[in-house]
């Protein structure tokens, strides 16, 4: 029995060294790749500071849903905070003390939101470039139009800490930094044709493909738990897709949450966002959307 009990505590000894050892490694490689930096192109983008820009760029971080992570006017918010995983403070992006100084330019702004990497071409976290990367010039120079026409707000950035989990993530498979999954080739538009509703449509369908997924199959977005329901399938597949749905039905939807049958859909379908769309802009999603192959539902079984 004595035997037993000294294997035993030895191979519990050695589990714990075990963890404190893969614990340690995930530490010093989490912290290298947090200091990785990367090399975006810098793109000849020309500002604009008319009432008209910054009334549309307003337009345009609301739909984005930068306000989910950069809080009330843009002024920052805690967005993470978890010991285990990551305390992550979404910046504050007004001029206010904390934000963003004088010296912030468009060519910061722009890789930031289409490459992912900050001033010192450090990869930043959770930033969505992978899903903004399409943008047009057009755009990012009306996004930062706006930013920088914003109300100084006085919010200092407490420090980020990445925790046990994170640096795990970090080191195992990367997704913490959208970076490493930016195609940072990609060629983009000056602007978007808004007379052609299927170009638009699509172009604004885009930003759907997070949850919805890059066929807009359905799917479960990464930051969702199991008992949150799975999104649906856009397509018109006849069996899991919108059936019996028309335009109306899609645009009451995109405007007060509501589906045809009068239920509220779920509060992970950000609609309050989309609602800032134009009609022509909703209009031509549900024009694209009734272009694509019907194909079968990729969202795994689960509740909602």
């Amino acid at each position: 029995m004595r035997r037993v009990l000294k294997w035993l505590a030895i191979g519990g000894a050695a589990a714990v060294v075990l963890v404190i050892v893969v614990v340690i490694v995930f530490t010093f490689t989490g912290r290298a790749r947090y200091a990785e930096t990367f090399t975006a192109p810098y793109e000849s983008l020309s500002t604009v500071t008319d009432s008209a820009a910054i009334v549309e760029g307003e337009r345009l971080a609301a739909i984005h849903g930068c306000e989910l992570c950069h809080g009330e006017g843009l002024s920052g918010e805690l967005f993470i905070d978890s010991r285990v995983f990551m305390k992550l403070p979404a910046p504050n992006l007004t001029p206010g003390q904390g934000g963003l100084d004088a010296t912030y330019t468009l060519a910061d702004f722009e890789r930031a939101v289409r490459h992912g990497v900050n001033r010192d071409g450090r990869g930043l976290i959770i930033m969505p470039s992978n899903d903004y990367a399409y943008l047009s010039d057009d755009e990012v120079v009306k996004l930062y139009a706006y930013v920088s026409s914003l109300p100084p707000v006085a919010n200092e950035r407490s420090e980020i800490r990445v925790g046990p989990m994170g640096n795990a993530i970090l080191t195992l498979n990367d997704r913490l930094r959208p970076v490493t999954q930016t195609d940072h080739g990609v060629a983009h538009k000056p602007g978007v044709n808004a007379e052609n509703a299927l170009e638009l449509g699509e172009y604004r369908t885009r930003i759907c493909t997070v949850c919805h997924g890059p066929a807009l199959t359905g799917g479960r977005p990464d930051f969702t738990e199991n008992h949150q329901p799975s999104s649906p399938n856009l397509t018109p597949d006849p069996e899991t897709g919108l059936t019996g749905w028309d335009e109306a039905d899609f645009v009451r939807l995109m405007r007060t949450g509501l589906r045809p049958d009068g239920t509220q859909v779920d509060s992970l379908m950000p609609w309050h966002v989309f609602q800032r769309m134009t009609d022509g802009e909703l209009s031509g999603v549900w024009a694209y959307l009734r272009s694509l192959p019907p194909m079968a539902s990729t969202a795994p079984p689960g509740p909602g």
